[in-house]
């Protein structure tokens, strides 16, 4: 780790709790930048009735899988072919079990034959929606959003917020291990997530928090909070940090993040 630390914020969000597959797709700090790596868009929809309901089933004995996707097209060329694999066998994981990449239109037919074969013995109808979206591209990386919604009773369904970022050079993607955690990412997280939140100082945020108070306080003693779970993932604003709800905040809170520019990550 190198001691100094360059860094600009340019833009915060609080992804509001959603309720229904229409509020789903979180509104991403990005735009492409490019569209030299193409995609097509795949859609699966399918709808289920299930042989035998409670009564007080909210979706009416109903399952319900939606997936859209933004699939790699054939590379035109073979500097792009290892990319288009990568992303390929990654979007695979992301819908099926299996380790070994299942392509095209197969994986989204098969990631629904999983659902209605896990989900036709259940009492109540339930609905899972995913969007696989690409976000980002620039000369030296590609990144990819994962926003997915499951909801089966209760007043509203959950989801997580997730993203992913290629390198074009070795096909590899950024983890947290390319970022110098240190403390002054955690207080310039932190102080951004407050921000967004309107609370105005320290001391508010951390008495709403839903951490133990070892985990949101550096060895100085002064409050911070953790870095989020998912790794961040880079758009045109700049790196995206993502807590999923409830990871930090009650649920009403939704998913608080913040994009943050210029951050040292390995190349």
């Amino acid at each position: 780790m190198t001691s100094g630390f360059r860094r600009k914020i340019v833009m915060t969000a609080a992804v509001a709790a959603v309720a229904s597959v229409n509020a789903l797709i979180v509104p991403s700090c990005s735009n492409d930048s490019s569209n030299d790596f193409g995609v097509d868009s795949l859609v699966y929809e399918r709808s289920w009735a299930l042989k035998e309901t409670m009564d007080n089933d909210p979706l009416g004995g109903r399952s319900h899988f939606y997936v859209k996707v933004d699939y790699p097209k054939q590379a035109k060329d073979q500097s792009h072919a290892a990319l288009v694999d990568s992303v390929r066998a990654w979007l695979s994981r992301q819908l099926l079990p299996s380790e070994k990449p299942v392509l095209g239109q197969k994986v989204l037919d098969m990631a629904a034959d999983v659902f209605f074969g896990q989900s036709d013995g259940n009492e109540w109808g339930e609905e899972v929606s995913y969007s696989i979206r690409k976000v980002f591209e620039d000369s030296d990386y590609l990144t990819y959003e994962i926003n997915k919604y499951a909801y089966n009773g209760g007043p509203h369904g959950g989801y997580n917020v997730s993203g992913i970022t290629f390198r074009k050079a070795d096909c590899t993607h950024v983890m947290w291990t390319d970022f110098e955690t240190n403390d002054e990412l955690r207080k310039i997280v932190t102080d951004e997530i407050r921000k967004a939140k309107c609370i105005t100082d320290d001391k508010a945020f951390a008495s709403s928090i839903l951490l133990d108070e070892e985990d949101s306080h550096l060895r100085d003693g002064s409050f911070a909070l953790p870095l989020p779970m998912a790794t961040p993932w880079l758009t045109a604003q700049g790196w995206v940090f993502t807590y999923q709800p409830y990871e930090i905040l009650p649920g009403c809170h939704g998913a608080p993040a913040c994009c943050i520019k210029d951050l040292n990550v390995r190349q």
